[in-house]
């Protein structure tokens, strides 16, 4: 890609230039590039990734007209992106992280800790625990809640459970954007 500066000739120029070169008007400024077009059909792969893009462009849409999210996502915009629109396309497109579940102070025990490192780009919303026995019976579940590193969850047992060992653990993560990840452990 080639800015050009101080050509009167192609100051505003747009459009393309044979059927290689593209000009481009970016932030004021006239920009050369190749020309992308394809004319090849999508893969399914490709048509995927199409759709998802599209639904990213819809929730920004939605997202920065409600102005306390949309000056949450300004305020993250920095150097990378350039406007609150672009940090929401982002935030819809990446989903959030379970980094590590912490089961060392769980003992089957009411009472008992669970920690639950769970990262995103821009933010967690909400973690979610479930405890069901080997055959799928469920012993709780409930919401884990965001303690003061702004990173980890914490999720408190309310039910005792002394033959916890071989049980299932399940974390469910959820970011802004509705992305939800979830990983299975066993006790």
């Amino acid at each position: 890609m080639a800015k050009i500066k101080n050509n009167p000739a192609l100051f505003g120029a747009s459009g393309k230039f044979g059927d290689i070169m593209v000009f481009r008007q970016f932030k004021g400024k006239t920009v050369l590039s190749y020309n992308t077009e394809k004319t090849e059909e999508l893969t399914e792969k490709q048509l995927a990734v199409k759709d998802r893009f599209n639904e990213a462009v819809i929730y920004a849409k939605s997202k920065t007209q409600d102005p306390i999210i949309k000056a949450e996502y300004e305020a993250r915009m920095g150097d990378k992106f350039t406007s609150a629109y672009s940090v929401a396309v982002a935030d819809f497109l990446r989903v959030p992280e379970i980094r590590n579940i912490n089961l060392v102070a769980y003992n089957g025990q009411a009472g008992d800790k669970i920690l639950i490192r769970a990262v995103d780009d821009f933010k967690v919303v909400s973690v979610s625990v479930l405890i069901t026995n080997p055959d799928g019976t469920v012993i709780e579940s409930g919401l884990a809640v965001l303690t003061d590193n702004g990173m980890d969850w914490e999720y408190t047992a309310t039910v005792t459970n002394p033959t916890y060992l071989g049980d299932k653990i399940r974390v469910q993560v959820t970011d802004l954007p509705g992305n939800v990840v979830s990983e299975e452990r066993t006790i």
